[in-house]
């Protein structure tokens, strides 16, 4: 039971810490203006890059960074602490309901942190090296059929690979269903502006 528990818990903290180490890369690497796109084809980039959809990517960016942090926290630092704000923050009026929920999920962690303290290097290199594998094979899926159909070189792949990311984080932190339908809207345009694309 303890294994299983800290199997789940591992692989959501590397999930999560994927987006958060990918993310700042392809930002540097393909650049604001590329990045972030408008779902109306006659916008102008700079609106698109100061819109609402840049805007709510980096406060899903800093929620999954604040979740992360504190993942790592409980699972290789003090998961009894984390445990313990869990239960005084579940212990308020409005949130007393999930109190036990929170109980669960704070012995879950403390679990996890247990079996998973005194790993070697190359547990965690392996599984992180399987994380990014796995993430990095899902999105090529894209680029795959893309370019089944179209040419086109390394960069326009890159392009296309990082604005999935963009999407995925809005989808993340979507609250409502009109959110996750603006995110879907955000797939289809996905391949805009990108060279390869301009002759369709």
């Amino acid at each position: 039971m303890g294994r299983s528990i800290a199997v789940v818990l591992t692989t959501s903290f590397l999930d999560e810490l994927f987006f958060v180490l990918a993310v700042p890369l392809v930002f540097l690497f393909v650049g604001k203006a590329n990045l972030f796109i408008s779902l109306d084809p006659n916008a102008s980039a700079a609106l698109a890059e100061t819109g609402g959809i840049y805007y709510f990517f980096w406060l899903g960016y800093g929620i999954i960074a604040a979740y992360t942090l504190l993942v790592a926290y409980a699972l290789f630092i003090n998961p009894r602490a984390v445990k313990w704000v869990l239960l005084r923050i579940f212990s308020l009026p409005l949130l007393r309901r999930w109190k036990n929920n929170a109980w669960h999920t704070g012995n879950d962690m403390v679990i996890a942190s247990g079996e998973i303290r005194g790993q070697a290097v190359s547990y965690w290199v392996k599984s992180f090296g399987a994380t990014i594998f796995s993430w990095t094979a899902r999105y090529m899926v894209i680029n795959c059929i893309i370019m089944a159909f179209i040419h086109h070189g390394w960069y326009e792949n890159m392009i296309i690979y990082a604005r999935q990311l963009v999407m995925w984080i809005i989808l993340l932190v979507s609250p409502t269903p009109g959110w996750q339908w603006n995110s879907g809207s955000y797939f289809f345009a996905i391949p805009r502006g990108v060279d390869s694309y301009r002759d369709i």
